[in-house]
């Protein structure tokens, strides 16, 4: 039995990313892009007539945020996965999208074969990010849960509750 290829909806401002993307995914016999959308407003509308699989979504949208068409796609389908495709990896952008629930994460310097396998990987239930995205979310992570330096008024403690906390750490 055939399986139905993978809906993909293109979202991105800039016409010739829109074309090349469509055209060059078009080769892939399991794919089938189904539309494209410049706005976040034409996205929305398009993720629910068209009912797309797999949203490759910019982050930068012209007039919007790519991180609020997140919001919003979200809002309209929590379930759809989304991967960024985006000229930007600065650790701020690539943890907003992340705590937004994104399956993948992909910067313009990939090619259209890397972006048609993490479509299917995302379209599976896996996730996707480039190293380098990876280790700057990570580090973005880590800088969240690792607290500020104690300021001088702040208590520091003594070495049996070091040693109770490190007992309790380790079981």
């Amino acid at each position: 039995m055939e399986r139905a290829p993978i809906r993909v909806l293109i979202v991105d401002d800039h016409p010739v990313v829109r074309f090349g993307l469509s055209h060059s995914l078009a080769d892939e016999p399991d794919l089938d892009v189904v539309g494209n959308a410049a706005e976040a407003d034409d996205a929305l509308e398009r993720l629910q007539s068209l009912a797309p699989d797999v949203v490759v979504l910019d982050l930068e949208l012209g007039q919007s945020h790519g991180v609020e068409a997140l919001r919003a796609i979200r809002k309209v389908n929590p379930s759809v996965a989304i991967i960024v495709y985006t000229a930007f990896s600065d650790a701020q952008r690539i943890a907003d999208a992340a705590e937004l629930g994104i399956q993948g994460y992909l910067t313009k310097d990939s090619d259209a074969l890397e972006l048609a396998r993490a479509i299917r990987v995302v379209h599976k239930g896996g996730s996707v990010l480039e190293p380098l995205v990876a280790s700057k979310l990570m580090a973005q992570m880590h800088n969240r849960a690792t607290p500020a330096a104690p300021s001088p008024d702040e208590r520091t403690l003594t070495p049996r509750e070091r040693q109770i906390l490190s007992g309790l750490m380790t079981g």
